[in-house]
């Protein structure tokens, strides 16, 4: 059921619902809609059969102090929210990735299945990234029941790319929601695959690694494919011995290439853009600063509360694309500086154990973070996200009961 659930990790084919506060202006928005995934069945059959077949291990688990924290916040949050019902079903899911991430934990067999799982969803989604952006549309057909949605260049508010004298292309969706959300689901998976082909060499995870390479930079993600460029650069410096010279000379090309995808090629109002939502965003920290504005709320906030024009009113139907913005103004900012110090001492710790490959995953995570959103808001970056955590707490804990055996 795992091995399922990870190969269609990528698809968002759901079924969605439009409740009044799910709508912003008249307008529905994706984002507020509460969604059932066909992953999300997986979730909920393998969860199930898990709790049948383990439920003296689930009895064993204790409850402590700062679960008891988190629940309680969870319900305040909840309750002084501006949308009460969006907090309550974006706190709904966020237990249905804790109890996956636990599944994952509890479960040894898991790492087996992740092995050869995820680099298949690497392949498949990638394969339809390209298919699109030579079609310069959707594929549709059989397609469509993995999640692939409508794409043409000419439809409102899809993603394009300015390419010069070539003109506006279509930046490739594959099944995901944005371009963006592709490529930072082929650079974090991409670094799982190579944690296990670094213990377990394996020619399926090869030519993941290779596909996923090749296709993130058709996305036309910046903030990735500097990242890509950057793990790429550093991979070769720790592979080969390489002049002095060289080095310095693989640093600046790299930086000449950002600087050309920043500059010349892209949407130039995209900064201004994301400046206006970080302004916006640092009000509303400002303005609630302890307990945020609820959990998943930052949209019909800011909808209600700030006059828009209508050269930048989308701003008001998406979230700040910026992770820590988010979570300071939604959950305030003393979780925001909980999250800060676990994830601290938890990159502390995988550098002590000299796990490289699972902390550059996770910085990954937290760098891409800087500039979008889609790690704490879709579906299928969250899953990953949530495989990732279990991943590293997973190690921690196996580097832990070795060193107390020892």
């Amino acid at each position: 059921m795992l091995f399922l659930l990870l190969l269609l990790l990528p698809s968002q084919l759901g079924l969605h619902f439009w409740p009044s506060w799910s709508f912003v202006s008249g307008l529905p928005v994706d984002y507020l809609s509460p969604t059932l995934y066909f992953t999300d069945l997986l979730i909920i059959l393998l969860l199930t059969f898990w709790v049948f077949r383990s439920i003296r291990l689930i009895k064993s688990i204790k409850i402590n102090w700062f679960f008891v924290a988190v629940v309680a916040f969870a319900v305040a949050n909840i309750i002084f929210s501006y949308s009460p019902p969006l907090a309550f079903y974006k706190w709904l899911r966020l237990t249905e990735y804790f109890f996956l991430g636990l599944y994952v934990h509890r479960n040894s067999s898991s790492l087996f299945t992740i092995y050869y799982s995820l680099p298949l969803a690497i392949i498949w989604a990638s394969g339809l990234a390209w298919w699109q952006f030579l079609r310069q549309s959707s594929v549709g057909g059989l397609w469509y029941w993995l999640g692939e949605r409508s794409l043409t260049i000419t439809a409102p508010g899809i993603a394009k790319i300015s390419l010069g004298d070539l003109g506006l292309r279509l930046r490739p969706y594959s099944v995901f929601p944005h371009p963006n959300a592709l490529a930072g689901f082929l650079l974090v998976s991409g670094l799982i695959v190579y944690y296990f082909y670094s213990q377990k060499k394996f020619k399926l995870g090869v030519w993941s690694l290779v596909i996923a390479a090749a296709t993130l930079p058709m996305t036309f993600s910046r903030t990735a494919i500097f990242l890509e460029l950057l793990l790429i650069t550093l991979w070769i410096f720790s592979k080969f011995r390489l002049k002095f010279v060289f080095k310095i000379l693989s640093v600046f090309l790299l930086l000449t290439i950002y600087y050309l995808l920043f500059t010349k090629i892209g949407n130039p109002s995209s900064l201004p853009e994301r400046l206006t939502q970080y302004s916006l965003a640092y009000n509303v920290v400002q303005k609630h600063p302890l307990f945020g504005i609820g959990l998943s709320n930052f949209i019909p906030y800011i909808s209600a509360n700030y006059q828009l024009t209508t050269n930048n009113y989308n701003l008001s139907l998406q979230p700040v694309h910026n992770i820590y913005l988010l979570l300071a103004s939604e959950l305030g900012l003393p979780v925001l500086f909980t999250i800060f110090y676990l994830f601290f001492n938890v990159v502390k710790k995988l550098l002590v154990g000299k796990q490289l490959i699972l902390t550059t995953a996770l910085v990954t995570v937290l760098v891409s973070g800087l500039s979008d959103h889609y790690w704490l808001t879709l579906h299928q970056n969250s899953l990953l996200l949530t495989i990732l955590i279990s991943l590293i707490y997973s190690n921690l804990t196996l580097n832990y009961e070795q060193r107390t055996n020892n």
